[in-house]
């Protein structure tokens, strides 16, 4: 999948994008699909201090969704209540394929 084109959908009160639309478009079989995304209005500058750990994420994560798409049995997505689950499950999901 390769974005088609983009469009802004909601802006900010300062005129920045607030939410985008990307419609994708598959080179091989020339289907169609578009995702909304929210655009952060941080900077690089904002991250520079902010050492992440391993791990640290785990406590904040309510849900973890999985979507995997392929040609011979289209798309398919699993909830899972930890990263550890989601982890799991495809590294079992990986060596059976």
């Amino acid at each position: 999948m390769k974005i088609n084109r983009e469009e802004v959908v909601a802006t900010n009160e300062d005129g920045t994008p607030l939410e985008l639309l990307r419609h994708y478009r598959c080179s091989y079989c020339k289907s169609v699909r578009a995702t909304q995304f929210h655009v952060s209005k941080k900077e690089t500058a904002d991250y520079k201090d902010y050492k992440r750990t391993a791990g640290s994420f785990k406590g904040m994560v309510e849900m973890v969704r999985v979507e995997i798409v392929t040609a011979a049995e289209g798309k398919k997505s699993w909830e899972f209540q930890s990263p550890d689950q989601a982890s799991a499950f495809l590294n079992e999901y990986g060596s059976k394929n």
